[in-house]
């Protein structure tokens, strides 16, 4: 496994995105920040994103595994939803 790669699982198993229950592993979400912590990657290799908007990013991924809000993809762009309470609608996926 690349040593990013694993970082990324320990930071998701620390944020609590990643847990086992006897031989089934729950990650409902942990996908979804993957894909957006490799965009973040790429966006900070192609010099457009720099530490204030990755530091940014993380805040909101964070935010994202604790139930706080919502996100999703839509043509590149990441959706934020906050939700503030059981009625509202969450991204459409």
């Amino acid at each position: 496994m690349k040593e990013s790669n694993k970082a990324i699982l320990d930071w998701l198993k620390d944020e609590g995105a990643i847990s086992i229950d006897d031989n089934l592993i729950i990650a409902e979400k942990a996908f979804f920040v993957n894909s957006v912590v490799k965009w973040s990657k790429e966006q900070v290799e192609g010099g457009t994103m720099k530490k204030p908007q990755i530091d940014n990013c993380m805040f909101i991924l964070r935010r994202f595994l604790k139930g706080k809000l919502d996100l999703c993809w839509d043509n590149g762009i990441i959706k934020v939803q906050e939700i503030s309470s059981k009625r509202s609608k969450k991204c459409k996926q």
